[in-house]
C-alpha cells in the first residue's frame, strides 16, 4: 500500500501444494482451512498473502472450486438473510439510483435491494440465476468495461460485498470501478477486519485466515487504500454473517480437523448472524 518492502511475518504458510491442487482447500467445500503465508508491512501495517499466485491461476481455481461446491437449500436461505441485511444498510446512506452490486454471487442483495435501477457482475459463474429483477453479467470485468460494455460515470452507488479479499489485481479493480461511479457517488464494501475482536480472540484459527484471502485490512487500512483513489469515507462498522448451523459445524470441522457429520432435516436450513469479524466502509467518490 504505502510501497515499502520491509514487512514481518504474521503466520507461517500452512499449505505447501501448488495452483493445481488449490482448488481442494477453497470455498465451502475445502478438504480443510488453509492459508499461504502471511506478512504486515512495518511502515503501513497492510497485511497480505505473501508470495500468492499468479492472477490467470485464480481464475482457473475458482472455476474448478466452484465445482466442487454443491449448492444447497442451507446457503441459498443465508444468502437470502445477508441480502436483506445488506440492503438496509445500504438504505441507510442511499434510496435510490443506478447501482452495479460487483460480484454478486447468486444476487441475494439483489433480490433484496429496491428503489434502484440495478445491475449485478459476477467474476466467475457460480449457478444458474433465479428471477431477482435484475441482469446479471460475468466475464472479464476489466476487459469489458476497457471496450465500453459499461461506460464511465454512469452509477450513482457501487457495492462489493465480501471481494476485495480475493482479488490478486485489487489496484486495477477499484481504478475501474472508481471510473465508473460518478462523481459523488458511493463504493461501499465489506472486508474480514484483521483488529476484530473475533480475529483476535481467534488468534491462527480466525475464520478469515483461508487461502483465497489475499489481502487482510483493518478500519485505517481499508480507509488509506480506498481513499488513496480519490474517495472520502462516511460510514464504518462491523458486521454480522448469516450462516447455516450447517455451514458453522462444516467450518469448525475444516478448521479444528474435526470429523464432519452432515446435519439432517431443518438444522440444515436455520441460519443464525454469527460475529466473524467482517466489517463495512462506505466511502464516498470527490475526486
Amino acid at each position: 500500500m504505502c510501497g515499502s518492502t520491509t514487512h514481518d511475518l504474521v503466520l507461517k504458510s500452512t499449505y505447501s501444494g501448488s495452483a493445481i491442487e488449490a482448488p481442494a482447500f477453497f470455498l465451502a467445500q475445502r478438504k480443510v482451512v488453509a492459508h499461504g503465508r502471511i506478512v504486515r508491512c512495518r511502515d503501513c501495517a497492510f497485511t497480505f498473502t505473501d508470495p500468492q499466485f499468479e492472477p490467470e491461476d485464480y481464475d482457473q481455481i475458482y472455476r474448478e472450486a466452484i465445482q466442487l461446491t454443491p449448492d444447497y437449500s442451507g446457503l441459498s436461505v443465508a444468502e437470502r438473510y445477508r441480502g436483506r441485511r445488506l440492503a438496509a444498510l445500504l438504505k441507510t446512506y442511499r434510496t435510490n439510483g443506478r447501482l452495479l452490486d460487483f460480484g454478486c454471487g447468486g444476487g441475494g442483495f439483489l433480490s433484496s435491494i429496491v428503489g434502484f435501477d440495478k445491475i449485478g457482475f459476477e467474476l466467475v459463474a457460480a449457478q444458474e440465476h433465479k428471477t431477482i429483477g435484475a441482469p446479471i453479467y460475468t466475464g472479464d470485468f476489466l476487459g469489458m468495461v476497457a471496450h465500453g460494455s459499461f461506460k464511465p460515470n454512469t452509477f450513482d452507488v457501487v457495492t462489493a460485498f465480501d471481494v476485495f479479499e480475493h482479488l490478486p489485481d485489487l489496484w486495477r479493480y477499484i481504478d475501474t470501478l472508481t471510473l465508473l461511479i460518478r462523481q459523488g457517488g458511493l463504493l461501499v464494501v465489506t472486508v474480514p477486519n484483521i483488529e476484530s475482536f473475533t480475529a483476535k480472540l481467534s488468534g491462527r484459527y480466525w475464520n478469515s485466515f483461508l487461502l483465497e484471502h489475499l489481502w487482510y485490512f483493518s478500519p485505517d487500512t481499508l480507509k488509506r487504500f480506498v481513499e488513496g483513489f480519490g474517495y472520502r469515507r462516511i460510514g464504518t462498522g462491523g458486521l454480522s454473517y448469516d450462516v447455516p448451523i450447517d455451514h458453522l459445524y462444516r467450518r469448525a470441522s475444516q478448521t479444528y480437523h474435526l470429523p464432519f457429520y452432515k446435519c439432517f432435516g431443518w438444522l440444515n436450513r436455520v441460519v443464525l448472524p454469527i460475529p466473524v469479524g467482517l466489517m463495512y466502509g462506505v466511502f464516498l467518490k470527490i475526486i
